[in-house]
C-alpha cells in the first residue's frame, strides 16, 4: 500500500504543481486513467493538498484541489 500511495502523491504533487486550484472529480478521473484508484488519490490529497469546498446556490458544487 505505501508504495501505491507514493506514487499517488507524486502524480497529485505533479497535477497541482501550476500552484492553481483544480477540480477534485477531474483530477480523480484523470488518475483513474492511469491505474491509480480513488481511494489512494483521496487519502494522498490528505497529505498534498489543501481542499476546500465550493459553494453554490444548493449547497457544495464541487470541491477543489490545491498543493498546501
Amino acid at each position: 500500500m505505501a508504495r501505491k500511495l507514493d506514487i499517488a502523491r507524486v502524480w497529485l504533487r505533479a497535477a497541482l504543481s501550476d500552484g492553481e486550484a483544480h477540480v477534485a472529480s477531474e483530477l480523480l478521473a484523470q488518475a483513474k486513467a492511469e491505474g491509480i484508484k480513488v481511494r489512494t488519490l483521496q487519502l494522498a490529497a490528505s497529505y498534498e493538498a489543501a481542499i476546500k469546498a465550493v459553494y453554490g446556490s444548493k449547497g457544495i458544487q464541487a470541491w477543489q484541489w490545491k498543493l498546501k
